[in-house]
C-alpha cells in the first residue's frame, strides 16, 4: 500500500486555518450525531471491509459539486499534501461521505476533496445513506434494536 509523502516535524506545513473556503464546514466532534461514530470508524479504519459488506463498487460513486457544503470534525488540512498529491496517489484512496439527517459528513478523503475543489472539479465519492449507517451500526457493530 502506498502512502502520501510523509513529512518530518521540522518541515514547514501549509495548514489551512479553516476548510471553509472549500465549503467544508468544521464542527466540533460533539456536534456529529452519535449514530455516525461507527460509520466514521468503518470509513477510516475498516473501509475495504465495510465496502465489501455494503456491496459497494466503484460504479456506486456519485458526483459532489465543488460548492456543495460538507461537514467535518477536521478543520485543518496540510496543503502541502494537497498540492503535492499525484494523480496516482489521488486514485489510491476513496472519498467517503455519510448523508445523514440532511447533512453530508466527510469521513475520509479530505485532501482529495480539497484538491478537486481547488481545481474547480467535482469529486467522485461514496455516499453512505441512513440505511447504510443503520446497517453499519446494527449488523457490523451489533448495536441498536433487535428488529434489524
Amino acid at each position: 500500500m502506498k502512502h502520501l509523502k510523509s513529512f518530518s516535524l521540522f518541515e514547514s506545513r501549509s495548514l489551512v486555518d479553516s476548510t471553509d473556503p472549500y465549503s467544508i464546514v468544521e464542527v466540533s466532534p460533539q456536534s456529529m450525531p452519535e449514530e455516525l461514530t461507527n460509520t466514521w470508524d468503518s470509513a477510516v479504519a475498516y473501509w475495504e471491509e465495510t465496502k465489501e459488506e455494503l456491496g459497494l463498487e466503484s460504479s456506486d460513486k456519485v458526483e459532489i459539486l465543488p460548492d456543495e457544503v460538507i461537514y467535518s470534525t477536521q478543520g485543518k488540512v496540510d496543503m502541502s499534501i494537497v498540492d503535492n498529491m499525484s494523480d496516482e496517489q489521488y486514485s489510491e484512496g476513496d472519498i467517503v461521505i455519510a448523508d445523514y439527517n440532511g447533512k453530508k459528513w466527510i469521513f475520509d478523503g479530505h485532501h482529495r476533496v480539497i484538491r478537486d475543489r481547488k481545481a474547480g472539479r467535482p469529486s467522485m465519492v461514496y455516499i453512505l445513506d441512513e440505511d447504510n449507517v443503520d446497517f453499519i451500526n446494527h449488523i457490523i457493530y451489533g448495536e441498536g434494536d433487535e428488529d434489524y
